[in-house]
């Protein structure tokens, strides 16, 4: 079974952040990076890594500590609020859940083996827990030809560093977009990107 490690960064309020980022990470070693996260919690006294929390300095390390072995990969779907239609945000949780899709399909369509997505259960929208399992199978069984299993896990951070990673990920790519810097994002391995709506992005 393949475990994929999911958070998001922004939001879909029709105000704030332009950007809206839902990313995921697929590790074939997770023992690596949660002892990367662990080694780091230890040295500077804290229980888990948050990324709003740490420096600059901080993130690259982490992150160049994550990049310097290749046994992981990165999805990812930035979406630009700014070309959605208005009249989408009357349901963020269908809104969420269509976001979503983007960044599972491409890894449901490659995967060999049945998928295990685990996402932080403090950032996914209450509402959207309900309906999210069952419309990624749904789309997965019906509209992408995939036929191995897929579940999906909601847990909390603190008891799951590889939801950590995802978050520096997450809060990395949502920077990128919201600041127009790209030095972090540069130390990503990003193996799949989508950008939402994609004919108007970023105009």
């Amino acid at each position: 079974m393949a475990s994929i490690f999911i958070d998001e960064s922004g939001d879909l309020g029709q105000k704030g952040s332009r950007y809206f980022v839902i990313a995921a990470i697929s590790p074939d070693n997770k023992k690596r990076l949660d002892n990367i996260v662990k080694h780091h919690c230890a040295d500077n006294g804290t229980v888990e890594i948050k990324a709003y929390n740490l420096t600059f300095p901080a993130k690259e390390t982490l992150l160049r500590k994550i990049g310097s072995v290749q046994d992981y990969s990165i999805s990812y779907v930035v979406a630009d609020k700014n070309h959605i239609d208005p009249i989408l945000f009357n349901d963020k949780n269908l809104l969420y859940n269509y976001i979503y899709q983007w960044v599972i399909e491409p890894i449901a369509k490659s995967s060999t083996e049945s998928l295990n997505i685990i996402t932080d259960n403090h950032s996914t929208r209450v509402g959207s827990r309900n309906s999210l399992g069952d419309y990624i199978k749904a789309k997965a069984y019906f509209d992408w030809g995939v036929r191995n299993p897929i579940s999906l896990q909601y847990l909390d951070s603190k008891a799951c560093r590889a939801i950590q990673v995802a978050d520096l990920i997450a809060n990395t790519i949502f920077s990128k977009y919201m600041q127009d810097k790209d030095h972090l994002y540069n130390l990503l391995k990003v193996k799949d990107s989508i950008k939402f709506p994609a004919g108007k992005f970023g105009s």
